[in-house]
């Protein structure tokens, strides 16, 4: 698997004065694991939201720390704003290369399915999947060709793409896909079968059942 790239610099800035930090466009961050002590980064947060397009969420990443070393790096927390949506902070964790992981890898769907010109369409019900893997075999993601997905046929974890090195820890029976019918043509339907059955809709008029009553009274 290709292996992404990143660059950052120490960063001496804790504590509440972070705040200034991604006031400039910086991601406070850090980065541990068995053979490393906490190391406190900082980087560029287009750079890091860029990555991320490409799949740093999952794979494998080489962090390089200005005017020190390399570090093979999984991520394993990032934390945004709840407003803004901008990342606030981000957690690597330093893996051993020889050592397997479980990670969470998103699932990407290609191809169109035929059924859909005839107005079904497609729910996913799996986002992502659980795997274990080197960290060198991580996918950026796991695409699936939906293009043989009918209503009556689903696509499980167990049809996912077999990928060297990628053992799938999730459930072979979850669904990831399948084909709906969407819920303006169920309501057609009952109503066209209702009319063929001979029943009748009489609306009902607001106050008229209450003068009524008066009268009567």
């Amino acid at each position: 698997m290709s292996k992404l790239t990143l660059t950052a610099e120490g960063r001496e800035v804790t504590g509440r004065k972070v705040r200034r930090l991604r006031e400039n466009g910086l991601v406070p961050m850090i980065v541990y694991g068995q053979a490393t002590d906490p190391l406190k980064l900082q980087m560029d947060a287009r750079s890091l939201e860029a990555a991320l397009q490409k799949g740093a969420g999952a794979q494998l990443v080489e962090l390089s720390v200005a005017g020190g070393k390399t570090h093979n790096v999984l991520m394993r927390e990032l934390q945004r704003d709840p407003v803004s949506r901008k990342i606030v902070h981000a957690d690597f964790y330093a893996v051993n290369m020889r050592e397997k992981q479980v990670v969470h890898v998103t699932i990407h769907q290609t191809g169109k399915p035929e059924e859909m010109e005839a107005g079904l369409m497609v729910l996913q019900a799996l986002d992502n999947v659980e795997i274990e893997a080197l960290p060198a075999d991580i996918p950026a993601y796991v695409e699936v060709d939906i293009t043989s997905l009918t209503l009556e046929n689903t696509i499980t974890v167990a049809d996912l793409p077999s990928i060297p090195g990628v053992e799938y820890l999730t459930p072979v029976e979850e669904t990831v896909f399948t084909m709906v019918v969407p819920r303006a043509a169920v309501e057609d339907e009952t109503d066209e079968e209702a009319l063929e059955d001979g029943d009748m809709v009489v609306p009902e008029l607001v106050g008229e059942d209450e003068e009524a009553s008066e009268d009567e009274e």
